[in-house]
């Protein structure tokens, strides 16, 4: 009788029997990857990824996704991605149906609507919103979301928001 057991983030620690249900029935470690991740992404309690992530600096949800296969070291990553749901899916599809490592943004969507994903609306949750405008005004973003000191003390942080306009427009200038 074989014993399995596979290890996550405390992010995926509600969902990892799922992950080791479906290596039990033969499943694969992708498809246990994969089912455990989308359980995540779909958990309105994890702000970190999924419908309910934390939005981009202009207010919009975009996620990000990568699965590797360690043996054969086969992988695919999307990053940068609005409207659908899955991006580890998306990811996996990358990895097994492309000549792709990465696709980012409009070309990870384009890639997404072609591999027959399904558009949604993905919109920040009413607290999210909340902890969002805070970041704007006050410019460190773990101190806005409550998270204990330990994690505020290593945290980068960022311009509050009427700066990160002229800082952005000087970059751009500097790499013209």
């Amino acid at each position: 009788m074989q014993d399995w057991s596979i290890a996550g983030t405390r992010n995926t620690k509600n969902f990892l029997q799922l992950g080791v249900d479906i290596l039990k029935s033969g499943g694969s470690a992708l498809d246990a990857v994969e089912t455990v991740i989308k359980e995540v992404e779909l958990d309105p309690s994890d702000w970190t990824v999924g419908f309910n992530g934390f939005p981009n600096l202009l207010g919009e949800i975009e996620l990000d996704a990568s699965i590797m296969v360690g043996s054969s070291k086969r992988t695919g990553a999307v990053a940068g991605v609005k409207g659908y749901l899955h991006p580890i899916s998306i990811a996996r599809s990358v990895m097994e149906l492309s000549p792709h490592v990465l696709l980012v943004g409009e070309g990870a969507e384009r890639f997404a609507r072609a591999a027959g994903f399904q558009r949604v609306q993905l919109l920040a949750q009413p607290f999210m919103r909340d902890i969002y405008q805070k970041f704007l005004t006050n410019g460190n973003f773990l101190e806005v979301t409550g998270l204990p000191i330990e994690m505020r003390d290593s945290a980068r942080h960022f311009e509050p928001s009427d700066r990160l306009g002229r800082r952005s427009r000087a970059v751009r200038s500097d790499h013209r």
